[in-house]
């Protein structure tokens, strides 16, 4: 569990914004020190402020709120996952095999990955993806 802690948070956007001081921060947020005192000693942060930054400096929320790192996805992973999730179940499966193999000095492995599936979807995730 993820326990909320405002003075975590200030830190946080101190450190992206690589402001040295609280009196900095208050200047960047435009509100006074005694406000960021009171969300320190009060435990609140407020969420306005918090989608604001985020959306504003392209940080994710769950880092900005918990210190939790996500991997942010760029254009060309954005068109793949797209582009994937337009085909149906057994182009998937296809898909996911020939990728699954890309490297590999074998590539007759893909076809014997996407025979054995022979269903859906579940068949894929629940078996063959995950055998070594």
């Amino acid at each position: 569990m993820i326990n909320f802690n405002s003075s975590l948070i200030i830190e946080r956007i101190k450190s992206f914004r690589n402001l040295k001081s609280d009196r900095e921060l208050s200047q960047f947020l435009n509100v006074p020190t005694s406000t960021l005192a009171n969300w320190k000693s009060r435990n609140t942060f407020p969420m306005e402020t918090a989608f604001l930054l985020a959306n504003q400096f392209n940080v994710s929320l769950d880092w900005l709120l918990a210190g939790v790192e996500t991997k942010q996805t760029n254009a060309l992973e954005n068109l793949i996952l797209t582009a994937f999730n337009a085909l149906g179940d057994s182009e998937k499966l296809k898909a996911v095999a020939y990728l699954t193999n890309l490297n590999s000095q074998n590539m007759n492995n893909a076809n014997s990955i996407s025979q054995s599936a022979n269903g859906d979807v579940t068949n894929m995730v629940a078996g063959d993806l995950y055998k070594k």
